[in-house]
């Protein structure tokens, strides 16, 4: 079941039963690409408002969104809902990231999209944050307010791991990858998985 509020700028999905996947070759790396894979597909098979060669990083980075929320723990978990939130995303691009919602699984997903002119405490209950916005002021505004929140934190400013985000996305290579902080991870609280740690490009530790 959806609903979507075009005032909030909120999609929720929320299953109706669970649908698991198993199997003796499906290994903690192996199910994140396989998924990371799946989960582009299904977010370029959205409504005919994205066309399909439209915005192709975008299609990416909200299927990495999706597998770091698969891929990381929280300390107050089993949740009854799983909120990620955009800050400062184009509203173009909000379809595209829309669509994580519509993926289907076992954990109620809630997607919104929080503008600069909003208030920050819109991000208050937001397991997972992408940081669109580059500017650093703006940047630190939502990094200290989500200090002890518990909350992933993902961005692409330059600095944005120095100034205490969790993952940053960085272009390699034409292609989109991540680097981590697990110091900072550490520090809220969140366990992020091995597997995720051996595919990141850079780790960053001990700051």
């Amino acid at each position: 079941m959806y609903s979507f509020s075009n005032n909030q700028r909120t999609l929720v999905h929320r299953d109706t039963g669970q649908r698991t996947v198993t199997g003796a070759a499906a290994t903690p790396l192996f199910s994140f690409i396989v998924t990371l894979l799946v989960c582009t597909v299904l977010v370029i098979a959205t409504p005919s408002a994205i066309a399909q060669d439209q915005y192709p990083e975008e299609k990416i980075k909200a299927a990495y969104l999706y597998n770091f929320l698969r891929f990381v723990s929280w300390p107050n978990e089993p949740l009854d809902e799983y909120r990620i939130c955009t800050y400062g995303l184009p509203i173009e691009h909000e379809p595209v990231f829309g669509s994580i919602a519509k993926i289907e699984t076992d954990r109620r997903l809630v997607v919104s999209f929080v503008q600069t002119d909003d208030s920050l405490e819109r991000l208050d209950n937001c397991q997972l944050i992408y940081i669109v916005k580059k500017d650093e002021k703006q940047v630190k505004a939502v990094l200290n307010r989500m200090q002890d929140k518990g909350s992933l934190t993902i961005g692409e400013a330059t600095d944005f791991l120095d100034m205490g985000g969790m993952i940053r996305f960085v272009p390699v290579a034409d292609k989109i990858r991540f680097e981590i902080n697990v110091d900072a991870a550490k520090k809220a609280g969140l366990k992020i998985s091995s597997n995720v740690l051996k595919i990141a490009v850079r780790l960053v530790a001990g700051r």
